[in-house]
């Protein structure tokens, strides 16, 4: 297996960086299994304040044991370094890009442009499948999820949507996206996710666990690792978070996941001050209220009203929004 100029040999794992430009590296680890099989990508930390995913990632680095796996797994634990040791919202600091939105990219382009290109260059190639994990950063707040391609072709698609079924979330949504990190790779003919879970650039041990378990799925899936160390993961979680009193409910067996083909995202259409009526999670009726922006002088800007019966699956928290940004993702269902 070789990366960049890297080369692991089988049954071990390697820590390598990926040129972006003079002063910018990724810091990726690779995995090469025992035995041939297929090759995965594990990204994260897109979004620098997106936490949960990034340590998810860097745990299944610590723990993964090369001897055991088939197959090759490269792990990209943060794609945006200077947005997650910044504690930048969103944004990659040195050019005010968000990387979700920089694909493809040109190694003539800004810090984003050249971080897409890096990733392009040196991880798509050969790649199997693709996983890309968020969160809802410091401003936003999401239900637990998968996003799958649905504009790159029905072979991607199928693949895509046979892989989130095989994780222990309820939702798979189907996206249109083509210009973020799994999207492009979809567009390329790579059977992609991107998953959402938790948000306000909190993180819990118990959110950690639950995407650590989603990535053990996927890799059992893919034939990487074997059923019975997800198994043992799995109990080892349970066990240790019994009497944990975070929220979220880690899986104790087979969790029923719907699929959402139709879904609203709402966009603020100017600067103004921003009323939620709702949170992640709330089951919605048509014409229900969703929220109002207001400007300075509390004088009404816009009012927002579900077009449908479904479930919002994220939502803004802050108060001032700018003329674009995202307020509320919500779903028939």
């Amino acid at each position: 297996m070789k990366i960049y100029e890297t080369k692991v040999e089988a049954g071990t794992k390697q820590w390598l960086k990926i040129p972006v430009d003079e002063e910018c590296s990724l810091k990726a680890a690779a995995f090469c299994g025992s035995r041939p099989g297929k090759r995965l990508i594990v990204t994260a930390g897109v979004h620098g304040c997106e936490y949960i995913g990034i340590l998810a990632v860097s745990r299944l680095i610590q723990e993964l044991d090369p001897r055991q796996m088939k197959g090759e797994v490269v792990f990209l634990p943060i794609a945006n370094e200077g947005g997650f040791y910044k504690e930048i919202k969103q944004l990659v600091p040195e050019d005010g890009v968000n990387l979700n939105r920089a694909f493809p990219g040109t190694e003539m382009g800004s810090r984003s442009a050249k971080i897409a290109a890096a990733v392009e260059t040196y991880l798509y190639p050969d790649a199997d499948f693709l996983v890309d994990l968020h969160s809802g950063d410091i401003h936003e707040m999401v239900v637990p999820f998968a996003f799958f391609p649905v504009a790159a072709g029905e072979t991607v698609e199928k693949k895509a949507a046979a892989a989130a079924r095989a994780m222990s979330l309820s939702w798979r949504v189907a996206s249109t996206a083509k210009n973020g990190l799994y999207s492009w790779a979809a567009q390329k003919g790579i059977p992609a996710l991107l998953l959402e879970r938790g948000g306000l650039g909190r993180w819990t041990e118990r959110e950690v666990d639950a995407y650590r378990i989603n990535l053990y799925e996927l890799l059992v899936h893919l034939d990487i690792l074997p059923e019975s160390i997800l198994e043992s993961v799995k109990g080892m979680n349970l066990k240790d978070s019994e009497s944990s009193p975070e929220s979220e409910v880690l899986p104790s067996g087979k969790i029923e996941q719907r699929e959402i083909r139709i879904m609203r995202y709402l966009e603020a259409p100017g600067n103004g001050f921003w009323y939620p009526a709702i949170r992640e999670g709330s089951c919605l009726k048509k014409g229900d209220l969703l929220g109002e922006i207001r400007r300075l002088d509390g004088s009404l800007m816009y009012r927002y009203e579900s077009e449908l019966d479904g479930m919002v699956f994220y939502y803004t928290l802050s108060l001032g929004v700018s003329e674009g940004e995202p307020l509320v993702a919500y779903g028939e269902c």
